[in-house]
């Protein structure tokens, strides 16, 4: 978990989350991912969403588990990924619950300790 005092740094992602897309939100997390302080993305206001997105999502999880990155991502809406990772057989992956306060969805298989 990450520490309070610990500065975080934090991403914010919306719109479509589609393979059109794909590589633009790429290169937005790639750059986060280069800094050395934990990073929380809050993925908001999702108006679509499609299995290259997952791809993307667990490819920059598997990242910073590599490089011992914390990690955490937020959504405000875990329906439609929890929705989206049953038709994909994503669900093995990733999984959809509350965080501690029960104000944001927390996609637990890629919160990294």
């Amino acid at each position: 978990m990450i520490d309070a005092n610990e500065m975080v740094l934090g991403i914010t992602l919306s719109g479509r989350f589609t393979i059109e897309n794909s590589q633009k939100l790429h290169e937005e997390v790639e750059d986060f991912l280069n800094n050395t302080v934990p990073l929380e993305i809050y993925i908001n206001e999702i108006e679509e969403m499609d299995f290259s997105f997952l791809q993307l999502l667990y490819s920059v999880v598997q990242t910073a588990r590599t490089s011992k990155k914390k990690i955490s991502v937020f959504t405000d809406n875990g329906e439609m990924i929890k929705n989206l990772l049953v038709h994909t057989g994503y669900e093995s992956h990733f999984t959809v619950k509350k965080n501690r306060s029960g104000a944001n969805c927390l996609i637990g298989g890629i919160y990294y300790d």
